[in-house]
């Protein structure tokens, strides 16, 4: 759980970086969180992955200084259906993080409408700001894969006993 917590912080950091002007706008609409909740889907349980996408939700609502809950919400729900799907259909390696990804955005950014359309407004951004968001995260989101590669090709015991047979 402190690998999730000190990820959740990093990918807060990450989006406060791409927000920053002078990044592409296209960047800018990464919710790296996300990913953060795609990580924590084969750990937790779904129920606990619900609530880890609800803290995520209210960090990135306090962190945006937009009102607190629909963020919350959304990301509660978004982490449930993930958790779901990634048991269900047994994900691993660059689908599980970039198709995970896509699908935690999808669902969070649905979620969302429905809590604001609940709430008698809707969102500031459009249906092209949703589709931005979701390439932007899953961009994000294969960099983490990529990422992810490298460190267990490098931890592998096959690396390890390659090298051990050479040294003898």
């Amino acid at each position: 759980m402190t690998s999730l917590i000190l990820a959740a912080i990093l990918s807060f950091a990450a989006q406060f970086v791409l927000q920053t002007p002078g990044v592409w706008w296209f960047l800018a609409a990464a919710r790296p969180y996300l990913v953060t909740l795609v990580a924590a889907a084969p750990r937790l349980g779904p129920l606990q992955t619900g609530w880890f996408g609800l803290a995520l939700g209210l960090v990135a609502d306090l962190l945006d200084e937009a009102p607190i809950g629909p963020r919350g919400i959304s990301g509660a729900v978004a982490g449930l259906v993930t958790s779901l799907f990634v048991r269900r259909f047994e994900l691993e390696g660059p689908l599980f993080w970039s198709g995970g990804t896509v699908l935690a955005c999808l669902v969070n950014d649905l979620a969302f409408r429905a809590v604001v359309a609940s709430l008698g407004a809707s969102p500031s951004w459009g249906w092209w700001g949703t589709l931005a968001s979701t390439v932007a995260t899953g961009m994000v989101a294969l960099v983490v894969a990529a990422g992810a590669s490298l460190v267990r090709a490098a931890t592998s015991p096959t690396r390890r006993r390659r090298r051990l047979l050479k040294r003898l």
